[in-house]
This record gives C-alpha cells, sequence and structure tokens, in this order.
C-alpha cells in the first residue's frame, strides 16, 4: 500500500513537470509556424505577450498575428487562424513575462487587454530580438525557463533557468 502511494505520488510530480516543458515545447512550435508562415506568404507575423484581466487578476497570454490584407486594409492585424487551437493551448499551460518585469499586479486594472511586447517576425527569417520567462500555469511547478528570439537570425532558443539567473522571476508564479 505504501509503495502504492509512493508510486502515484511520483507519477503526479512527474506529470505536473511535464506541463510546463509542454507548454515551452508547445511556445517554440507556434512561433516557429509563424516564421514558417511568414516565410511562406511573404507578410510579416507579429508574436505578441498579451496582459489582460481574467477574473479580476492579471494575467498574460500569448498571440500570434499577421496582416491579412495590406492592400486594402493596411497595419490591420488579425489573429493567424491555423494557429489559434495551438496558441490556446500554450496559454492553458504557462504564462510569459518579461525577464525584467516586477511581480504581476492582481489588483484590477483595466478591461482591456495591453500588449507588453510585440516580436515582429519577418518575411526573410529575421526577428524582432527578444527574451520572455516561461513559467508553469498551475504554479506548482517552480521552474522557470528562458524563451529567446535572436533578431538577425530569428533564431529561438529556450533553456532551464537556475535560480540565480533573472532573480526578480523567483515568484514569477503565484
Amino acid at each position: 500500500m505504501l509503495l502504492s502511494g509512493a508510486i502515484v505520488f511520483s507519477f503526479t510530480s512527474l506529470q505536473k513537470r511535464t506541463h510546463l516543458d509542454e507548454g515551452v515545447n508547445r511556445l517554440v512550435t507556434v512561433v516557429r509556424y509563424a516564421k514558417a508562415h511568414a516565410a511562406t506568404s511573404g507578410r510579416r507575423m507579429q508574436f505578441q505577450l498579451v496582459q489582460g484581466t481574467n477574473d479580476g487578476l492579471n494575467d498574460t497570454s500569448i498571440r500570434v498575428l499577421w496582416e491579412p490584407d495590406p492592400a486594402n486594409q493596411p497595419g490591420e492585424l488579425a489573429d493567424l487562424r491555423e494557429t489559434l487551437p495551438m496558441v490556446e493551448a500554450v496559454n492553458d499551460l504557462v504564462k510569459c513575462r518579461l525577464p525584467d518585469s516586477p511581480r504581476p499586479n492582481t489588483e484590477l486594472q483595466s478591461v482591456d487587454d495591453t500588449v507588453v511586447k510585440r516580436f515582429v517576425l519577418h518575411p526573410d527569417g529575421s526577428a524582432d530580438a527578444g527574451k520572455l520567462i516561461v513559467t508553469s500555469r498551475d504554479g506548482e511547478d517552480k521552474r522557470r525557463f528562458l524563451f529567446e528570439v535572436i533578431g538577425v537570425t530569428g533564431e529561438l532558443k529556450k533553456r532551464e533557468l537556475n535560480t540565480n539567473e533573472f532573480p526578480n522571476t523567483l515568484e514569477a508564479a503565484p
């Protein structure tokens, strides 16, 4: 009976760790898809970190946008439909923040979403450079990942952070 309990506890802990790993991998996949779409369509894509309100708590999510009709509606962005299920899966598993951002405010500030960071993905493969800290949405997995977009090459990197890197993100998951 004790052995069964230990196995169940171990499996539950392992399963919670996989949520963050899966979320980070899906984030990389969705951005790679948007980069490929930019290259094949010849149009810029925009990957956004958005802070909005959800049940009175500030919350972050990602979006992937593009300009569907640049000739008739220049500057009008819309969600890239093909990425919506992937984006939803990422947002269900993880949350992202900027490395230098303070701990999220838990007070209701606004009903509207606010774009915190934009990464433009260009058809030539380059992108706006930037970094995000990715944490588990459930808050039980205390690990953090660094997601980085390299500007000139558009390369995507991810790595797990140790505790002395970006110390202001230690409490990223409330």
